[in-house]
């Protein structure tokens, strides 16, 4: 399976559990039109940067695990990085994940959101369910 579809299967297991937590609409039709329009080559890395973060956390919804955080990483500080989220399509669409008024805050402060929804297994059985595809 081409990296691409990799990502957008991704992201589309991540909305399905967001729709057990709010009303809040994770990834759109755009955001796969987004993704389908960025960098191959440059996917193939967010990708492995997706995989490697994973192996190293317990739990969450972040950038570690955001194909549009990783992609408009502009530098890297230590474990954290810095992102140019004004290019990013995802803010622009959904606001931008720092800002009070964007989807990701209302996801994560939704009463119903448990940041264990999002857990080191459910990363991982979701990657080798795609990786085995």
């Amino acid at each position: 399976m081409e990296v691409t579809e990799k990502i957008i299967w991704f992201m589309l297991s991540k909305a399905e559990r967001v729709k057990e937590i709010c009303d809040v609409e994770y990834f759109t039709d755009e955001d796969i039109e987004s993704i389908r329009r960025l960098d191959k080559d440059r996917l193939k890395f967010v990708w492995e940067m997706i995989m490697c973060y994973v192996d190293d956390f317990e739990h969450g919804l972040g950038y570690g695990t955001c194909p549009f955080c990783i992609y408009y990483c502009v530098k890297s500080i230590g474990a954290y990085f810095e992102s140019d989220c004004e290019k990013c399509p995802y803010g622009k669409l959904h606001g931008i994940c720092k800002k009070e008024d964007s989807d990701f805050q209302k996801i994560i402060k939704s009463n119903n959101f448990y940041i264990i929804m999002f857990s080191n297994r459910f990363y991982k059985k979701l990657i080798q369910d795609i990786e085995n595809y």
